[in-house]
């Protein structure tokens, strides 16, 4: 998971999750890769927590991480956006058999 922060979180929000803290700045941060499940739930709840309030966009190849947290979502194939939109509604109807076939498994 790659957490791109557009805007500077206040210091007081950093310190709810120990990884974040520091880390997030006006630029792009990647600050969660490789993380063991209970700091990915901290990751995952703070997200939950600031998108209400943040502009959050998050990179990942988990699709379940993306359905638990996400509001919109993008399938991207070889640098093309191939679909976006409300997350529910691209992974239970996607419109293009490139989307359905990725997250069905049939290829990725």
């Amino acid at each position: 998971m790659h957490l791109v922060f557009r805007e500077v979180i206040p210091q007081a929000t950093r310190q709810k999750c120990p990884r974040l803290r520091g880390r997030c700045g006006g630029e792009d941060e990647e600050v969660s890769t490789a993380l063991d499940p209970i700091s990915t739930s901290k990751i995952e709840d703070l997200v939950i927590d600031l998108k209400n309030k943040y502009t959050i966009i998050m990179v990942t190849h988990n699709m379940q991480q993306a359905t638990r947290v996400s509001d919109k979502t993008a399938f991207f194939l070889l640098g093309d956006m191939i679909e976006y939109g409300d997350t529910e509604e691209l992974f239970s109807m996607p419109k293009d058999k490139r989307t359905e076939d990725y997250i069905t498994g049939r290829f990725g």
